[in-house]
């Protein structure tokens, strides 16, 4: 268990309506930077990707994937990566290092890391993932408060606090994500390790026939993605996250690709969600059993680059 400074009380919300647990951890520790502890302004960007995880839009379906086995494979990779955080983590961790999951959503992360002896704290700008956050975490038992609302490129947290950093498709929310490398960078204690995911911008015209053969008679480049544009939720580049991340001095240790699919002609699926599960899974074990880095990289919907923080 880390120790804990105190330099006086800190105002945190109470996302459920309960009241916070009197000896909160959170209430004036010594790593927060209590002079940047509020939430910037909201922009319109930031307003459309608060409507999107909003009570009445999409919080809910958050919680509810990963309580239980649901039919949509992009809810099936998304509990894939969820279990790759988990072991990411517990790999590079002991008992007791502090752990930060950034866009922590409702907290099936920082739930799952509590349970196996991670002290974790997890941000969002969301109220409505907050909440759900909130309900998950006193569900399990956990009283203390570890969810914070804050802003992830103002974090409000002193330089070198934690052990590990997750942040799980939360660059494709941003104008520009760089600032948010920068301020993992600065937060991460030195040897300390990032996870860092996002949808992958391949994938959508490598698991579509249509699209191939259109782009062969335009000659377009297969491997010409794009980001989709410049909207909160946009599917990024692999190649270029990884420039990004490695412009602000941090190390590669690996990468990992999660969920094939699902086959689309002219952006419609055309199997079930329990077929294209199936599908995804056993072309995983394929290629791994083959050693075949390469379809990871440029077929899989999900794209996990992980780094180090130099000593």
């Amino acid at each position: 268990m880390p120790e804990w400074g105190h330099q006086g009380p800190v105002a945190l919300p109470s996302f459920d309506g309960a009241s916070a647990s009197s000896d909160s951890r959170l209430n004036g520790c010594s790593y927060l930077n209590e002079q940047i502890l509020l939430v910037a302004p909201e922009t319109g960007w930031q307003a459309q990707v608060d409507q999107r995880f909003s009570e009445d839009q999409v919080a809910p379906k958050w919680t509810a994937m990963y309580a239980e086995q649901t039919n949509a494979p992009d809810e099936h990779f998304f509990r894939l990566r969820r279990d790759h955080a988990l072991e990411f983590v517990l790999k590079h961790t002991v008992e007791g290092d502090l752990v930060l999951d950034l866009g922590c959503g409702a907290a099936p992360v920082v739930a799952g890391l509590l349970a196996r002896g991670r002290w974790c704290i997890g941000v969002d700008h969301s109220l409505a993932m907050l909440r759900n956050g909130s309900r998950r975490l006193r569900a399990q038992g956990i009283i203390e408060d570890h969810l914070v609302r804050g802003d992830s490129v103002a974090l409000p947290f002193r330089d070198q606090t934690f052990t590990s950093v997750l942040c799980l498709g939360v660059i494709s929310y941003l104008k520009d994500y760089t600032r948010l490398i920068e301020e993992v960078a600065r937060v991460l204690k030195p040897g300390g390790t990032l996870m860092l995911t996002f949808r992958n911008m391949h994938r959508p015209v490598l698991s579509d026939p249509w699209e191939i053969l259109a782009r062969f008679v335009r000659g377009q480049p297969l491997r010409d993605g794009r980001e989709n544009g410049n909207w909160p939720g946009r599917f990024l580049d692999p190649g270029r996250v990884d420039r990004d991340v490695l412009e602000a001095g941090l190390v590669p240790l690996g990468f990992k690709g999660i969920g094939y699919g699902p086959l689309t002609v002219r952006g419609k699926e055309v199997l079930s969600g329990p077929v294209s599960i199936r599908l995804s899974d056993g072309l995983s074990s394929l290629f791994g059993r083959l050693g075949l880095g390469w379809p990871e990289h440029w077929m899989t919907d999900v794209s996990i680059w992980m780094y180090r923080k130099p000593s």
